[in-house]
């Protein structure tokens, strides 16, 4: 979501099973339309164009950033990626860097990880 930040792995599963009450259907097969290494990392950009609830059309850039994951004790395999940036552009808009507008972004994160279990629920695991 281009209006909120989540950074830790509790609000980041919160934020999926939101999306899996928003059931997205992709309207178009999605399409890389980039690939750009950064020195230890590469960013894939995808060209998405999904029907959210079956009534609000999005068409988006899904940018992910991804590099070799760490080894740790020889417990993950060296061909292990690990996903350091998962990035929705609405219409393919980038979201405003600037402190004022990432602190906005990060509280909306919170709040949305908050109303996630409330409206939806705790997940029994």
């Amino acid at each position: 979501d281009p209006a909120a930040i989540c950074c830790t792995a509790k609000e980041i599963k919160e934020a999926f099973r939101a999306l899996e009450v928003a059931q997205p259907n992709c309207l178009s097969k999605p399409i890389c339309i980039r690939v750009q290494p950064d020195g230890a990392s590469i960013e894939l950009t995808y060209h998405l164009n999904q029907l959210y609830g079956n009534f609000l059309n999005v068409k988006s850039l899904l940018v992910i950033n991804f590099r070799l994951a760490r080894m740790n004790g020889g417990e993950i395999p060296e061909n292990y990626f690990e996903v350091t940036k998962l990035e929705e552009r609405w219409n393919g808009t980038e979201p405003l860097g600037f402190l004022p507008f990432w602190i906005s972004r990060r509280i909306n994160g919170l709040i949305s990880w908050n109303l996630t279990r409330l409206l939806i629920g705790e997940k029994k695991v």
